[in-house]
């Protein structure tokens, strides 16, 4: 049987029984477009989740901490020991780690009350060290990021996000001014890309 008689039998087939051969096609189209309906749901959701591990430092992004609790003898309780992370340990694990290129301490999620003038605002803080910006995949839009130096001279310096820019500094440029934070003035040095959290960066 050639091609074309084949089509043209299909054809009669078709319009013999059109409700049946419309009931098929519309199963057909139903089908495929759920399948490409849920491919489409399920590369969306991939990509939402992969810009936001970009967001705060991407893939490669290892973060080690102290738990506040720990699983001992199949029960939760208040982890008690007295070991931590020291500044001294970031230089061992540039030296002694080679795959590691960025590494930043931190002690984050804590809210302190800040002031300038007569407003006052409770903000989210983050206390940081060099490299935190690589790490997070987060740095400063103007101004600069927290430097060595600072660390070693024990400088009193922050970086602080849009949010708290606009209420304490309104249009006026924050670089250089004060802001106290739990009582302590500290100096702004940068101001942090827009990622939606209202956090000053404390050095």
């Amino acid at each position: 049987m050639k091609i074309t008689q084949g089509f043209i039998l299909g054809l009669a087939a078709l319009r013999k029984n059109k409700l049946r051969s419309l009931l098929t096609m519309l199963g057909i189209i139903i089908g495929i477009s759920a399948v490409v309906g849920m491919v489409s749901v399920g590369g969306g959701a991939q990509r939402l989740v992969l810009a936001e591990f970009e967001r705060i430092g991407g893939a490669t992004l290892i973060v080690v901490y102290r738990p506040e609790h720990i699983k001992k003898d199949d029960r939760w309780v208040r982890n008690k020991s007295t070991e931590y992370l020291r500044l001294e340990d970031e230089a061992e694990i540039i030296a002694n780690c080679p795959s590691v290129d960025k590494i930043s301490s931190e002690i984050s999620g804590f809210d302190l009350p800040a002031s300038r003038g007569n407003k006052h605002k409770n903000v989210r803080m983050a206390s940081g060290t060099p490299g935190g910006e690589y790490a997070r995949n987060w740095f400063a839009e103007t101004g600069r990021f927290i430097q060595k130096d600072d660390i070693e001279n024990n400088a009193k310096v922050c970086l602080i996000g849009t949010e708290v820019k606009n209420y304490f500094f309104d249009r006026t440029d924050p670089i250089g001014k004060e802001l106290k934070i739990a009582n302590v003035r500290f100096n702004v040095i940068g101001i942090m890309e827009e990622k939606g959290n209202k956090m000053a960066t404390e050095g």
